[in-house]
């Protein structure tokens, strides 16, 4: 069950990452294959809206890990 904490305090944090900072995102991912780069508005969309469902993701599983402890 500890994997099922786990799992979902990570996914809800990566979302959170990604929903607050997707040009940091950006930055992370593309480090040393591009060279003063900037990110489309496409991708920091995207990259927000998958931040979302990562974290409702997240958030649902702590949920359930929670609901499903031992009285």
């Amino acid at each position: 069950m500890l994997e099922l904490l786990a799992g979902g305090a990570l996914l809800f944090v990566l979302g959170l990452v990604m929903l607050i900072c997707p040009k940091w995102v950006w930055k992370a991912e593309h480090l040393f294959t591009v060279k003063d780069g900037q990110p489309t508005e496409f991708y920091l969309t995207a990259t927000r809206v998958g931040g979302f469902a990562l974290s409702f993701l997240g958030f649902w599983l702590l949920v359930f890990f929670v609901l499903t402890l031992p009285a």
